[in-house]
């Protein structure tokens, strides 16, 4: 069943495709990919064969682990190069605003 996703992220939608010519393709979430969407997965790996430009390099992001450090340079990163990639491999944006409440 489709995870329920923030209305405001759909003009930053691109078809799987668009994952093939990427320059930078960052994971953010806890989830690996396989298992929550083998298809993206799958893209992933035709990225990393089709390297027209070189080879895409890939970043995983640990949510629980990440720094204000990691999360600046990262940002740097994805502002310089010209085809990023960002894809939400976790639980869905409602999930994560409900666990923030107290008492949870």
């Amino acid at each position: 069943m489709p995870e329920d996703v923030e209305p405001a992220l759909d003009a930053f939608r691109l078809p799987l495709s668009a994952i093939r010519d990427a320059e930078l393709i960052v994971v953010l979430g806890d989830d690996p990919v396989v298992e929550r969407a083998p298809i993206v997965d799958l893209w992933i790996k035709a990225a990393r064969r089709a390297g027209r430009r070189g080879r895409p390099e890939q970043i995983r992001l640990s949510l629980a682990a990440a720094s204000p450090a990691s999360g600046t340079e990262l940002g740097d990163r994805i502002r310089s190069t010209e085809r990023t990639i960002l894809i939400w491999s976790g639980p869905g944006w409602k999930r994560r605003r409900d666990d923030r409440r107290p008492g949870r």
